[in-house]
């Protein structure tokens, strides 16, 4: 038996009609000889457009190995961790603005665990990881009202925890916005932006003063004036003053008075604090 003849296209790259056909544009004139290199100038941009535009690439895999040299993170794999570990949604940050930063945090770090990883079991594991981190931080660290919508709900992947975020946001933009904070009592925002700007390191601190308008509604109770309130009353406390005074002074009389009451047995030290007319007038008493 005559061995079977080889398979010339044996080392080389299979590529679908359909996929090739997406790759070109309208304007190739045809020639499949420049097909590589028109790919390699119209598809690509930035750096790498004008890095390939000098060279020649004669087959598929040598293209490929150039662009994965150009496009490869420069960025190591516990750095990426770092930012997607610290990743969250800032307070005027849209949901898909916020899923967009974490999406390419995420195709970063797989990228990376599949360049420097080939144990395929460390690898699965690297990713179904990654995949974890990825949805947790999208959970538990959007904005308030959306992450306590998002934890009462069990999402297997991060697309449908987007799906599910991005109805409730355009359901909070429909209702009418009436924001108001329990710190300050303003309605101008909410509690969480004031508590944000209150943890922000500030310079100086200036004394708050009330307006003239607001201290003119103040009125007091006791003298009917504006502008002040009933414990900065002047008049009520020139009042408690005086009343306490005269009070001082009664009780000082009437002591003076008990103490100069003379009785028949009362002892020689009282009498001598009498006055002397007063004396004289006892002791008639007792010749008549």
């Amino acid at each position: 038996m005559s061995n079977p003849e080889p398979n010339s296209t044996e080392n080389t790259t299979q590529l679908p009609i359909e996929f090739l056909c997406k790759l070109i544009p309208r304007e190739f004139n045809g020639n499949r000889y420049e097909v590589g290199q028109f790919l390699a100038d119209s598809k690509i941009s930035g750096r790498a457009k004008e890095q390939l535009a000098q060279q020649q690439f004669s087959d598929w895999p040598t293209l490929k190995n150039k662009l994965k040299t150009l496009y490869q993170d420069k960025k190591h794999y516990a750095q990426i961790m770092e930012e997607l570990n610290n990743c969250r949604q800032y307070p005027k940050e849209s949901v898909n603005d916020f899923f967009q930063r974490l999406e390419v945090l995420n195709s970063r770090a797989l990228s990376t665990i599949k360049l420097n990883t080939q144990d395929e079991s460390v690898r699965n594991g690297k990713t179904q990881a990654i995949n974890e981190i990825t949805l947790n931080r999208f959970i538990f660290h959007s904005r308030p009202e959306i992450s306590q919508m998002l934890r009462w709900k069990d999402f297997n992947d991060l697309n449908s925890a987007f799906t599910a975020a991005v109805s409730e946001e355009r359901a909070f933009n429909i209702r009418p916005n009436k924001k108001f904070c329990n710190i300050c009592k303003r309605d101008n925002h909410n509690t969480f932006e004031c508590r944000f700007k209150q943890n922000q390191p500030s310079t100086s601190k200036k004394p708050v003063y009330l307006s003239k308008q607001v201290q003119s509604n103040v009125m007091c109770k006791y003298c009917k004036k504006n502008g002040h309130s009933i414990n900065e009353c002047f008049k009520l406390k020139n009042k408690k003053q005086l009343e306490q005074k005269g009070n001082y002074e009664n009780q000082t009389v009437s002591k003076n008075q008990e103490n100069t009451t003379v009785h028949l047995n009362c002892p020689k030290s009282a009498v001598t604090n009498t006055p002397l007319s007063d004396q004289i007038s006892q002791l008639s008493v007792f010749e008549n």
